[in-house]
């Protein structure tokens, strides 16, 4: 176990703030599958949450009874959908793949799910879909702007930890060792150390995300109740 829809029309980026260069090397992931390239920030921003979490990249399939509950979002949905009877609620979904899902067919979704004891907080994102005797879609530019963004978050968390972090440092070294000529070389390394071992989180996190959505056919394949039995009963109402 372990992971976007239109190009924007502005002449220097997408519609979303995606720069055009970043979009042209759409085709070197792709595999020769269909390609949802919209990235809109509300997802993303479900997505940040599930993939710092615990969370499993899974594969589930069966018959597609209905999808409710559906709210629409910054450029996708939140949704419930119901899979060989069982339901799963809390997914999060771009337009494109929302509007390939036909009640009645059957379909393999792939999706990153949260993975929490407390049922309650649990979501899932479907990261990919693939309909009877059709080819495969996935929202590829999730594999790319979450390990960027995340990358991002880890430059952030550096900085926020050094500057927060470098006073108590200095007032621990010189409660622990005293004050001697090298206690601000030190405090200093301390704290670049600290900083640095927050942002390797997030770096880990975004290799994680990227290396797991490169190979989505690898996922584990889990039954419908299965993943069902995740959510609380209240979402499944």
């Amino acid at each position: 176990m372990l992971n976007a829809d239109q190009q924007g029309n502005a002449s220097g980026s997408s519609q979303e703030g995606i720069p055009r260069a970043l979009l042209c090397y759409r085709d070197m992931f792709t595999f020769g599958e269909a390609v949802d390239f919209n990235c809109p920030r509300t997802l993303l921003r479900e997505y940040k949450v599930i993939v710092v979490m615990k969370f499993d990249c899974v594969k589930v399939s069966g018959k597609l009874d209905y999808v409710r509950s559906v709210i629409p979002t910054n450029g996708g949905y939140k949704a419930k959908i119901s899979i060989d009877g069982s339901v799963i609620p809390n997914l999060i979904l771009t337009n494109r793949i929302y509007e390939e899902l036909q009640v009645g067919q059957n379909v393999m979704l792939y999706g990153m799910f949260k993975n929490s004891s407390k049922k309650e907080k649990n979501i899932g994102v479907i990261y990919g879909v693939q309909k009877e005797g059709a080819e495969k879609m996935f929202a590829t530019s999730f594999r790319l702007m979450v390990p960027m963004i995340l990358a991002g978050a880890a430059a952030l968390a550096f900085c926020m930890v050094f500057l927060i972090g470098w006073f108590p440092s200095l007032f621990a070294l010189i409660f622990l060792f005293g004050q001697d000529q090298s206690y601000m070389y030190n405090t200093t390394v301390v704290t670049i150390v600290e900083a640095g071992l927050v942002a390797l989180f997030f770096l880990w996190r975004a290799w994680v995300v990227f290396s797991a959505t490169s190979r989505p056919e690898s996922w584990e394949i889990i039954a419908p109740s299965t993943l069902s039995s995740r959510f609380s009963k209240f979402h499944k109402e």
